[in-house]
């Protein structure tokens, strides 16, 4: 059953700091589309939407520009160790960037130091970093339901994010 927070108020545009990263398009779609290649099929992919990897890569695409980090261009069969940079952050990269939520599934083990969430603006192929949350914040987030594919998931608001 769908359970909705109430709508919060929209993000601030003028407290984000925007990347445009259309130069990058065409390498970004090349990793993406071998990420989903590779992982197709798999028990542990949640595909969400029909371009997961493309959505997230973009996500650590701007937090490397954001935190001057390189992405991880590998293929990696089993996976990331549970986060993307060396930083120990776990980058989670939303379409709605005009009133973001941080998402985490329930039954999915958290071992990154920190949750980033990234919002993307895919008209202006921009991103922006929104927040981030520890562990122990997601884990004691609300639970909503958003779409029934996905199922319940513990739930921040950009609001709830340290900046």
């Amino acid at each position: 059953m769908i359970n909705l927070p109430p709508r919060g108020a929209p993000l601030n545009l003028d407290t984000v700091n925007w990347h445009y990263i259309g130069q990058y398009k065409e390498n970004i779609e090349i990793i993406a589309n071998r990420r989903h290649a590779q992982k197709k099929g798999f028990k542990s992919s949640l595909y969400l939407n029909s371009h997961s990897h493309l959505l997230g890569y973009q996500g650590e695409a701007i937090y490397a520009i954001e935190t001057g980090q390189k992405t991880n261009k590998n293929l990696l069969v089993n996976g990331d160790i549970g986060y993307d940079f060396a930083d120990g952050a776990d980058i989670k990269t939303c379409k709605y960037w005009r009133d973001p939520w941080l998402k985490h599934p329930l039954n999915q083990e958290i071992k990154a130091k920190k949750l980033v969430l990234v919002a993307f603006d895919q008209e202006l192929y921009r991103g922006c970093v929104v927040g981030w949350a520890t562990p122990e914040e997601i884990l004691n987030a609300p639970i909503y339901t958003w779409t029934e594919a996905a199922g319940p998931q513990r739930s921040l608001s950009h609001n709830q994010l340290h900046k």
